[in-house]
């Protein structure tokens, strides 16, 4: 638990001073945390706070070290996130990777050619909604019922703008 805390924290300060465009954790560092980010790009903080939970999960002696829920959900919200940020910001780099890593920079290629640009990206948000119902206890009415709301406030919203253009 202690090295794998201590592996992860050095992983995240190298991956931040990688962003930052600094050499805060040496050039070994530097060559480890481009490796990381170039798996899955930003979406490698959230595999460093699934190793770093399952880390402190050890020292504590809980059981099971990671419940398979959270994981799941994890990994499914990576690979969504990580097309997501492929499409939405294609040209920002770090280290040689774009905003997914390689991994959200193939599958959001390949998919882009399957089924478009649209139903990638639908395809990436209906993923991360099923990220956040297997790993979180949330239903999906909750979370249909939270979205319901958010929409109904951007209408009142743009219908609210609308009128004041025209009483302007």
């Amino acid at each position: 638990g202690v090295v794998a805390l201590g592996i992860s924290a050095f992983l995240l300060v190298a991956m931040i001073s990688l962003q930052a465009g600094h050499l805060i954790m040496g050039p070994f560092g530097r060559v480890t945390a481009g490796l990381f980010y170039g798996i899955a790009g930003v979406c490698s903080y959230a595999l460093l706070a699934l190793a770093m939970i399952a880390a402190i999960r050890t020292l504590m002696e809980k059981s099971p070290v990671m419940p398979w829920e959270i994981a799941i959900g994890t990994v499914i919200g990576v690979f969504s996130l990580a097309t997501l940020l492929q499409l939405a910001a294609p040209h920002y780099r770090v280290g040689g990777y774009g905003p997914g890593g390689v991994m959200g920079e193939h599958l959001a290629e390949i998919f882009r050619a399957v089924i478009s640009t649209a139903g990638t990206a639908l395809l990436g948000v209906v993923g991360l909604v099923i990220a956040v119902v297997v790993a979180t206890p949330l239903r999906m009415r909750d979370l249909l019922a939270w979205i319901g709301r958010g929409l109904r406030q951007v209408g009142l919203a743009l219908v609210a703008g609308l009128a004041s253009i025209g009483r302007f």
